[in-house]
């Protein structure tokens, strides 16, 4: 074998040995330890300056690579990089250099990647990935092609390593044991670098089969549900309220359709379809658990597949019940309000009956109806002995609640008395819209006694005029009509009641007959106060004539009524 090198068409013989000369690292050893001649390094040759082009030594002769071979082999030294490159002359690659027969000059390249993944049903046509190597020779080429041994024809691959699919691709290409752990599709591809250095490969391509779409819970990473049960949504739930929020998602990213189905057994609820989930809303005003104690729904979800009609499974269905929770009714407990004043005034307000709901809805105090009616001690009911025809006989059922707050009132126009009946009780019943069943409880009013009525002498002596008519006023004054009427008053706030006293009523000393009383008033009155006539009767009575002096104390007291201080009432 002789090896030659040359420069700007020079050439100098470097060696000439035989054997095999099997590696770039001999070839430079022979470099190294080359002669240059005079001419040579005038020329430029080894130099920094002088000269053009490429080094090149020529490899000739049999045995190259270890095998027999005819033609030559070229190292080309890049001056400007330094690096060596190599040619293969077509009889000498066919011979076997750089082959099987023996290994080439320059390093070949290597794949980065030994596999790919693509979603099943991707379109003929369509990008699965593009293959890439890595070459230690700086600025090398690299050029892909298909092995002549694949016959497959799935996919396809561009010189630039684009790999395309040649068909729809299906998860039945998944037939060999791949790189993971999945079946694969075995893809055989080559590259050639810019020496001819040729590389094969096996790309495992992993078809992913194509998956239905999921619902979840609570988030798109929440857990898959297969079907669903929402809290229970109370009787008093409101229109619009949000019952429940259910997501789905996709593992191919594929594009999800959602379907919605008839809503059992009243259409109660509303769906909402965003991106990534379903709210669902209620779409009546309220709910009724005697009614309906459950609602079914159902969700579809699809993927474009599904819709394409290329995947007849990716098809998911999801179950919905929405349970319905009885509302509790109102509860009101036994309970004793403030007590009220026997002479508390009109619509005067006792107190107000507590009443509680758990869900806290709106309360009706719907009957508020009296059980009966007690004086301390006295245990039997009094209530029908009450007839409310007086201060003394008060009325039996005083009392009234306001239906929307549970105020207790008085009535209008009854009459109380603690000393008839100090407590009623009533029987009271609340209740809500939602429920027909009432709560109920005993509420007892107790009566205040009013404080005791009390007229005391002031001391005073009272006058009247002796001609005094209907309606005129006692006085304190001796004339009789003066200022100074009489007035009674009390402490407290009283009902007054006037006795009324018959003319044949007087005012005498208990230690007086009514004759002495009578003559010994008679004369305290001026004489012309008193008529001729009356004169001429005055005096023919007197203690001896019982019947005429009777006749004239009638007419005398029908003319002029007198009050007299410290005399008791006495009838003739």
């Amino acid at each position: 074998m002789n090896l030659h090198l040359g420069h700007g068409g020079n050439w100098i013989e470097l060696a000439n040995a035989s054997g095999n000369i099997s590696s770039s690292a001999q070839v430079e050893a022979i470099i190294d330890d080359t002669y240059i001649s005079a001419s040579a390094a005038a020329s430029g040759f080894g130099a920094g300056s002088g000269g053009t082009g490429d080094i090149t030594a020529v490899i000739a002769g049999d045995g190259i690579g270890g095998g027999a071979n005819s033609g030559d082999a070229t190292v080309f030294l890049d001056t400007a990089s330094a690096f060596f490159r190599t040619a293969v002359s077509a009889s000498a690659a066919s011979s076997g250099f750089g082959g099987s027969g023996g290994g080439s000059f320059g390093d070949p390249p290597t794949f980065d990647q030994d596999g790919l993944q693509v979603n099943e049903f991707v379109a003929s046509g369509s990008t699965i990935g593009t293959l890439t190597v890595t070459d230690v020779t700086p600025g090398d080429t690299a050029t892909f092609e298909i092995q002549s041994e694949y016959t497959d024809d799935f996919f396809n691959i561009s010189t630039g390593g684009v790999v395309t699919a040649n068909t729809l691709v299906t998860a039945s290409m998944n037939t060999t044991a791949g790189s993971g752990s999945n079946n694969s599709h075995p893809f055989l591809v080559k590259v050639t670098d810019g020496q001819n250095n040729v590389v094969e490969e096996t790309i495992y391509i992993y078809v992913r089969p194509n998956s239905a779409p999921v619902f979840r819970q609570t988030s798109v990473n929440g857990s898959i549900i297969t079907n669903f049960t929402s809290s229970a949504v109370n009787e008093n739930s409101t229109d619009g309220s949000t019952i429940a929020t259910i997501y789905f998602t996709d593992e191919n990213s594929d594009t999800i359709t959602i379907r919605t189905g008839s809503v059992s057994p009243a259409d109660h609820f509303n769906y909402t379809i965003n991106s990534n989930n379903v709210v669902i809303t209620q779409d009546t005003a309220s709910l009724d658990y005697e009614t309906y104690t459950s609602y079914t729904l159902s969700l579809t979800a699809s993927d474009e597949h599904y819709e394409s009609g290329d995947d007849d499974n990716s098809f998911t269905t999801l179950s919905i019940r929405i349970p319905v929770q009885d509302n509790n009714p109102p509860v009101v407990n036994d309970q004793t309000l403030n007590s009220i004043n026997e002479n508390s005034v009109n619509n005067a307000v006792v107190d107000s009956v507590v009443a509680s709901d758990d869900e806290s809805d709106t309360i009706t105090w719907t009957s508020f109806t009296l059980r009966s009616a007690y004086l301390d001690g006295v245990g039997t009911n009094v209530t029908s002995s009450l007839g409310g025809t007086s201060l003394y006989d008060p009325h039996a059922n005083p009392f009234q609640i306001n239906s929307g707050n549970g105020q207790v009132t008085r009535k209008s126009g009854v009459f109380l008395n603690a000393d008839v009946a100090d407590r009623y009780e009533y029987e009271v019943e609340v209740k809500d819209i939602y429920n027909a069943v009432s709560g109920s409880g005993i509420i007892t009013i107790p009566i205040d006694d009013d404080a005791a009525s009390s007229i005391g002498t002031d001391g005073n002596t009272y006058y009247i005029q002796e001609g005094a008519e209907s309606g005129d006023n006692l006085t304190t004054n001796t004339n009789g009509y003066s200022s100074g009427d009489v007035t009674f008053t009390s402490a407290v706030s009283q009902m007054w009641e006037v006795n009324n006293i018959s003319s044949l009523d007087v005012l005498v000393n208990k230690s007086e007959t009514l004759e002495e009383f009578f003559f010994k008033k008679l004369r305290e009155f001026p004489t012309p106060l008193i008529s001729p006539k009356f004169n001429k009767v005055l005096k023919e009575a007197g203690p001896g004539n019982p019947t005429l002096t009777g006749k004239l104390i009638l007419s005398f007291f029908n003319f002029s009524h007198h009050s007299i201080k410290g005399w008791a009432l006495k009838k003739n």
